[in-house]
């Protein structure tokens, strides 16, 4: 055989042997690769199941007697009850059920924990909020201010005032309410059978929210509304609008909570408040006040400014977790 047949032959052969020793590695490679992804996938499945089995154990009523004894009626007076479902409420209406489907069974979940069922969600630009029912009351939450939003940050600046016949209101706030007004006036006109109170409640940017929704849905839904709960919300307008509010107002401040002290020139707050006293975060030793006690609420912005490292107080006064915390334990306190 010529040499160049022979070489030919060679280097066919070393092909050929590369090309199935090549491919055999090839194969094996992509089963590894397929393994480690289905034990990935196994991994995912286990860590989700843990994460809703937590989310069942985890309850935001974590007082479900202050629920079923709570005091539902139209026109409501303050209750120390649910004055604490509002605060839970509020906070519910944190979780970002709008970015995915696990956030929005969370949040389906903690409402059930209450006996409440979702009606309905609602998000555009810097306004979130649900609307939530059991089988004695509606509730509409409204979020608060996220830092990390800048939709909200805008919000919270426009202080330029929008003027209404009831009067005069923040720019950004009522701008931000209208975006979602007509989605949830629907909701009720669509229900016309509802004859259960509605109660309204938001913390933060989330109370001037709800200040706002409460005087408006007052003229153009049926649903007769029993009060409105804020947790430490800012002023929303000024004199004049205060003064033409006319469901219940029960805003709930928190000792140095320097959102309640904003804006300032012009505005003026609403309704019937509630001072919380500071204490160590964990302590129940506080105190509610069923007005604010002026020397009191001096001393401890006092004390906040002038000692040393106690600067961090005026973020830690405006957290909802703090207001729920406190409200639960006065609650509990209240009608033992």
């Amino acid at each position: 055989m010529p040499i160049v047949n022979i070489v030919i032959l060679l280097y066919s052969f070393a092909n050929d042997f590369t090309r199935k020793t090549g491919g055999y590695m090839t194969t094996n490679s992509m089963k590894l690769q397929e393994n480690k992804l289905a034990a990935a996938q196994k991994k995912l499945e286990n860590a989700k199941k843990e994460y809703f089995e937590t989310i069942e154990s985890i309850q935001a009523f974590a007082e479900p007697r202050l629920v079923q004894s709570a005091s539902l009626i139209v026109r409501a007076a303050y209750s120390d009850r649910v004055a604490w479902m509002m605060a839970v409420m509020a906070k519910l209406a944190y979780i970002e059920f709008e970015t995915s489907e696990d956030e929005l069974f969370r949040l389906i979940f903690n409402l059930k924990s209450g006996g409440f069922e979702l009606v309905s969600t609602f998000s555009k630009g810097s306004t979130q909020g649900f609307l939530a029912k059991n089988e004695n009351m509606y509730v509409l939450a409204f979020r608060g201010t996220q830092p990390k939003r800048y939709e909200d940050i805008n919000t919270d600046i426009r202080v330029y005032k929008n003027t209404l016949k009831e009067g005069k209101i923040h720019a950004g706030f009522s701008e931000a309410y209208q975006e979602v007004e007509d989605e949830i006036v629907n909701i009720f006109l669509k229900n016309q059978e509802w004859t259960w109170p509605l109660y309204v409640t938001g913390h933060s940017l989330g109370g001037a929210l709800a200040t706002i929704a409460t005087q408006n849905l007052e003229h153009k839904i049926k649903s007769q509304i029993a009060a409105c709960y804020t947790f430490g919300s800012p002023r929303v307008g000024n004199r004049q609008y205060e003064r033409n509010t006319k469901a219940p107002f029960y805003r709930i401040v928190h000792s140095t909570d320097i959102v309640t002290l904003v804006p300032s020139i012009g505005y003026m707050h609403i309704g019937d408040p509630r001072y919380l006293t500071y204490s160590k975060s964990e302590s129940d030793k506080f105190y509610l006040y069923r007005s604010i006690p002026t020397f009191r609420r001096f001393w401890e912005m006092l004390l906040a400014i002038i000692i040393p490292f106690n600067w961090p107080r005026w973020v830690m006064c405006h957290s909802i977790d703090e207001y729920e915390r406190k409200l639960r334990i006065y609650a509990i306190e209240r009608n033992k």
